[in-house]
């Protein structure tokens, strides 16, 4: 029981600490994010290629990706 108790307050707390990360990221202007461009190209049916960017900022740890436009 005592153990079930204490798993709860872990989530409780790691619920909390993901909120306010989420928060800081939002304030964050990602002045410092790098960019890398990929790709999945070459399939058989080239209206499948597609192209994007990861997005990644060292400030805040966020990451996120960037879709481009199909390659048709």
């Amino acid at each position: 029981m005592a153990k079930e108790l204490k798993a709860h307050r872990l989530n409780k707390e790691i619920r909390k600490l993901q909120a306010e990360l989420i928060r800081h990221q939002r304030k964050c202007n990602h002045k410092k994010k790098t960019i890398k461009s990929c790709g999945n190209t070459g399939n058989y049916d080239p209206s499948q290629d597609k192209y994007w960017k990861e997005n990644s900022c060292p400030t805040c740890l966020k990451k996120w990706d960037s879709n481009l436009s199909y390659a048709n």
